[in-house]
């Protein structure tokens, strides 16, 4: 799967760590490697993650674990214009892959990506959804969703954020 892209872009393949770093689980696939080590680039990894959230109920508050497998690139010190074709270039990759057209639902606050996509038959949701590490905003998350009849289907989780003046665009997609 995305071979051609990774072809295409001279993408790194970096190795599956597995779900578990040292005794915790995986939350995130940033997690899985020492992304503030890595050069400029794209690099690309399936990764095995595991959400853990807390939901509040009248008299217990169970933990709900969700296991979750991704495919996921990583672009380090790359142009925005170049992280949206690539971006768009995998939006075309998933739709070969089902066979079909898809009706995708952005939600982002990137300027550049809405002028990008306003283009395409993509509804468009502007919101800001801000990216926090260790109490301090970085920088922004944005979703991708497919609208399936009445619903919505999470595809992409893309994260853009800068780290001691390194810029990083993440994307996560689903396995579908």
């Amino acid at each position: 799967m995305f071979s051609e892209i990774i072809k295409k872009y001279d993408i790194v393949t970096l190795k599956d760590s597995g779900f578990l770093r040292g005794d915790w689980f995986i939350g995130s696939a940033l997690m899985a490697h020492d992304y503030e080590s890595l050069k400029e680039g794209i690099y690309f990894y399936p990764q095995e993650t595991i959400w853990t959230r807390i939901l509040d109920l009248e008299y217990i508050n169970p933990y709900w674990e969700i296991y979750n497998q991704t495919y996921n690139f990583l672009l380090v010190n790359k142009q925005d214009s170049l992280a949206m074709n690539f971006l768009t270039s995998l939006l075309r990759e998933i739709e070969v892959i089902s066979s079909k057209t898809l009706d995708f639902v952005v939600i982002t606050s990137n300027e550049h990506l809405i002028r990008n996509l306003i283009d395409r038959d993509y509804y468009i949701i502007t919101k800001e959804i801000p990216f926090f590490i260790e109490n301090s905003k970085v920088g922004n998350y944005f979703k991708i969703f497919v609208k399936n009849g009445g619903q919505f289907i999470p595809i992409i989780d893309c994260t853009e954020f800068k780290i001691q003046s390194k810029k990083y665009f993440e994307i996560n997609i689903n396995k579908f």
